[in-house]
């Protein structure tokens, strides 16, 4: 046998080997394609399902919408059923939606047919009457409009548990199947709907009669199958296999309901086929392709350089020495043969050329190696020193940068400024539209404050000459500008430029963004003052320009810094006031309004250090609330006034109600309620007598904390009042969803009552609003007769104000009281 009829004998076995191997693996692509297309078939029949539940859950939101008109009520059954019918032509989906009497007459019917119909043998009318709530189904043929339906029935009851009526919507199941049928996008798909009993509700693109509607498929496999759940194989009357899918949908199956989704078996597996015959055409193309290249290599790599070897040693022997076998050599023990036979004459070249190949290879990786070493400094050097971000100057560089600026003022006595810059409300645009929002929002303020800067000034970018004027990103939304031989109305000015200029709305993608900034101003005027009290200083002059409104700038003042001093010496006797008892208590008076009677207290927190006056609330109570001191001092409180009000009671004074302020992290204290409940267990005060006074914007914030807390102590039976109503984030939404027991007209509103007509105006747009909520509305800052004349004649419940008494010691208020509360003399 030559040597090309062997060879042809190996490539056709390489060639077939890997062909038949390709075929299994197409052939099981085809299988798993199927098992896919019935998976999706599977999928498909619960989607159906789900949207039918979707449509039952949307009903339900529709009939407790119903539930409240007063018009089902109405017993004139032509006003009612009317109502009906234009509710019914805004939700076409429902072939009729009717009321039912708990005698299981027809009442109001939006079709307005007039009819008397008696539906007490329908079985959610003899579940309603067994005591059934909530919602319920039910599949079934319309008496009044003969088309299949699932009746979604919803009982109305009364205050008192009492049937008012059975609201009942009928959902189309025809036109339901035919909407489901055409968002399957299956190709000749059917959707069977069925009853528990096998009656065929609704049918949707088969084309057998037993599937009509009002059919029975009882006894039919295809029943069974819906029976049993999941998927099989059915063959229809015209002979053809069907795959079938039941919905698992437990809601559905619970109203009686099956949903079954098929498809012709053809037509399932019609795209797997047709990709495995297209698999197998490319196959046989490629088998092809790869006998005639493997051929071509044994062609090639194989018998012809044979040939050469056979040529050469033929001339050798015939005498001719200079014989060589001609370049290139192909791979493997062939060309290992070539290169013995001509490494006499070829070896020094060789290896003289392989010598130069390595050398020039070594000093191409040394330059590579020196250039990638000289790049990742680069950007080691640019990421210690560059915000990621904006590419501004960071933190690190900004101390650089400053204290060499601190020693070229110094060196020239040429004055510098420094500018602290942080973003008002920055984390309101973080929490609502995202941090990928908030980072591109950054970027465009960079941008913003590049343009800002005066002609002389710049901003240092990486990759950039550094200028002396510069502006630094702290991180955050805090950004430094740094500006040197300037004066104040010089730094003024930049500063009005970058409050001007963020004024202005700034686009980030599709959202049109507006911002404002707080500036903290200080120049270097005193030379002791080192880095970090510059930067100290801007700071206490940032966060003025916060406390006095926002959207300003601020200069550094030395009574800020003695400010911050008295502040911070506060807060550390602040931390030791309660262990050493010089927290007290304060009660000023309530008083009906009609009759004058004294009918509670309200108990306020004073503070006397120890060998020092009272300290006004308004500057020890916010350090309270910023430090989290507030929680145990505000559960001292609620001890301490609720065993005052005991002691008075023991002392035979008439039991008054207690009013406690709560302050917004008192409030979401997770043990809050649990504190109030162990002081009234402790003292013995009864919790109606006691009320807590929050502020709006701690009702502003819906979150689960607050609703729960507002039931808990609902349920317990404490008051909740609303105190400084109208001076905060005002919503009517939350005095209806929450408990709310009495509205305290804030003291602003009272004080120019009644001759300022806005006040007025305030004062009873609020008492209405409290009485027409059901609530009692009482008027705090009362100080003159005239404003009592004012309030008593528009209706407010109570007063509270210097009028009555001020805020007293409990010795110097029970005095009061009893003078006050003394019968007279006979």
């Amino acid at each position: 046998m030559s040597l090309r009829s062997r060879l042809l004998c190996l490539v056709l076995l390489a060639t077939l080997l890997p062909a038949l191997l390709l075929g299994w693996r197409f052939l099981k692509e085809s299988e798993a394609e199927i098992a896919d297309a019935v998976s999706n078939l599977a999928l498909s029949s619960n989607n159906v399902a789900a949207a039918l539940d979707q449509r039952v859950q949307g009903t339900a939101q529709l009939h407790y919408g119903l539930a409240h008109s007063q018009l089902l009520d109405s017993a004139d059954r032509v006003l009612c059923s009317a109502h009906l019918s234009s509710v019914r032509e805004t939700y076409p989906q429902y072939t009729g939606i009717v009321t039912v009497l708990p005698d299981g007459q027809l009442h109001c019917d939006s079709l307005q047919s007039g009819r008397v119909v008696n539906l007490s043998d329908r079985n959610y009318v003899k579940r309603v009457l067994a005591g059934a709530t909530g919602v319920s189904t039910e599949p079934a043929f319309g008496r009044l409009t003969g088309t299949a339906v699932l009746q979604v029935v919803y009982p109305a009851r009364a205050d008192d548990g009492a049937l008012r009526y059975m609201l009942v919507a009928s959902l189309n199941l025809q036109s339901f199947a035919e909407d489901a049928r055409r968002q399957s996008l299956l190709e000749a798909a059917e959707l069977l709907l069925l009853d528990d009993k096998g009656t065929v509700l609704a049918s949707v693109g088969g084309k057998e009669v037993l599937h009509t509607p009002g059919a029975s498929m009882a006894g039919s496999p295809i029943f069974a199958l819906a029976q049993s759940g999941g998927m099989g194989e059915i063959i229809g009357v015209d002979g053809l296999r069907h795959v079938w899918a039941v919905a698992d949908a437990p809601t559905m199956q619970a109203a009686g309901l099956r949903v079954m989704l098929g498809q012709p078996h053809q037509v399932l597996v019609a795209s797997s086929r047709r990709h495995l015959r297209e698999g197998l055409v490319v196959l046989t193309g490629a088998a092809l392709l790869l006998f005639a290249g493997v051929w071509s290599l044994a062609e090639w790599g194989i018998r012809r350089p044979v040939a050469r070897i056979t040529s050469m040693v033929r001339n050798l022997g015939a005498g001719d020495l200079n014989a060589r076998i001609a370049m290139p050599y192909p791979r493997g023990e062939l060309g290992g043969l070539m290169s013995a036979l001509d490494s006499m004459a070829n070896s020094l070249g060789q290896q003289r050329s392989a010598i130069v190949e390595l050398t020039e290879h070594l000093r191409e990786a040394h330059s590579r190696e020196i250039s990638e070493r000289e790049t990742n400094e680069k950007q080691l050097t640019r990421m210690a020193n560059f915000d990621g971000l904006t590419g501004l100057p960071n933190r690190a560089l900004f101390r650089d940068r400053l204290q060499q600026a601190i020693t070229r003022s110094r060196r020239s006595s040429k004055r510098l400024a420094l500018m602290f810059l942080d973003i008002d409300r920055f984390k309101v645009i973080n929490d609502s539209l995202g941090h990928e929002v908030g980072d591109q929002l950054l970027v465009a303020i960079a941008d913003v404050l590049a343009d800002c800067l005066r002609d002389s000034d710049s901003i240092a970018r990486s990759g950039q000459a550094a200028a002396t004027d510069e502006v630094f990103r702290l991180g955050g939304d805090e950004f430094m500008i740094l500006t040197e031989d300037v004066n104040a109305g010089e730094a003024a000015a930049i500063a009005r430029r970058i409050l001007s200029a963020l004024a202005r709305p700034i686009m980030v993608g599709a959202h049109e963004l507006f911002v404002t900034a707080s500036i903290g101003i200080t120049l270097n005027s005193d030379s002791g003052v080192d880095l970090d009290g510059l930067i100290k200083q801007a700071d206490m002059a940032m966060y003025r320009s916060k406390e006095i409104g926002r959207d300003t700038f601020c200069f550094f003042e030395e009574k800020m810094n003695q400010a911050a001093t008295e502040r911070h010496a506060l807060e550390v006797q602040l931390r030791q006031a309660l262990e050493r008892g010089e927290f007290q208590l304060h009660y000023q008076p309530k008083a009906n309004i009609r009759t004058g009677q004294v009918i509670g207290v309200e108990a306020l927190l004073r503070w006397k250090p120890a060998g020092q006056a009272l300290v006004a609330p308004d500057r020890f109570i916010a350090i309270l609330e910023e430090t989290g001191l507030i929680v145990p001092v505000g559960a001292w409180v609620f001890r301490e006034a609720c065993g005052q009000m005991m002691k008075w009671q023991r002392a035979g004074m008439r039991p008054l109600q207690l009013a406690v302020n709560v302050s917004a992290r008192q409030f979401r204290h997770p043990e809050l309620v649990q504190q109030i409940a162990g002081v009234l267990g402790e003292t013995g005060l009864a919790p109606q007598l006691l009320e807590v006074e929050l502020t709006e914007s701690m009702l502003i914030d819906d979150s689960e904390v607050v609703t729960r807390t507002m039931a808990e102590l609902g349920r317990m039976g404490v008051g909740i009042a609303i105190d400084d109503f109208g001076t905060g984030q005002s919503s009517l939404r939350y005095l209806k969803r929450f408990n709310v027991d009495t509205l305290k007209i804030d003291r602003s509103f009272v004080k120019d009552t009644p001759n300022d007509s806005e006040d007025s105006a305030i004062a009873k747009a609020v008492i209405a609003l409290g009485h027409g909520l059901g609530m009692k509305v009482v008027a705090e800052g009362v100080e003159t007769q005239a404003q009592l004349d004012f309030l008593c004649a528009h209706g407010c419940d109570e007063l509270q104000g210097y009028l009555l008494s001020r805020p007293v010691e409990p010795d110097a208020f029970s005095a009061w009281f009893r003078r006050l509360d003394a019968p007279a003399s006979p």
